[in-house]
């Protein structure tokens, strides 16, 4: 049974998969390197306020990491073809929620060290 799966069901499973990525392939190789480039560049944790250029792209990469794969692998099973007009004004206008959100868990955390 494993070698039948092994042989038929996970070849096919993984040419569906590649063939979810492959038009955006350098998008998902940027936005790798967006995220190991803000992990690096963050400072070890501290009391003192984090620089702001790290901290902005760490929250950027952060906020594009979590919201642009979904927006694109739902465009891709729904069959459309999206530009990225349509892509970048969704984010847009999803990233401010999910920004306050954010400010809100950090209070709530702070308040509750403090």
């Amino acid at each position: 049974m494993f070698l039948k799966w092994l042989f038929t069901v996970f070849p096919r499973e993984m040419l569906q998969g590649w063939a979810l990525l492959r038009p955006d392939l350098f998008l998902w190789l940027a936005l790798g390197a967006l995220v190991a480039v803000a992990s690096m560049s963050m400072p070890p944790p501290s009391d003192d306020l984090p620089p702001a250029l790290p901290f902005l792209v760490s929250v950027v990469s952060g906020l594009l990491t979590t919201m642009l794969p979904a927006v694109l692998f739902t465009a891709q099973i729904e069959g459309r073809q999206l530009t990225w007009g349509p892509v970048l004004l969704l984010l847009a206008r999803k990233a401010g929620p999910l920004v306050l959100y954010a400010i809100i868990a950090i209070f709530i955390a702070w308040t509750a060290n403090a």
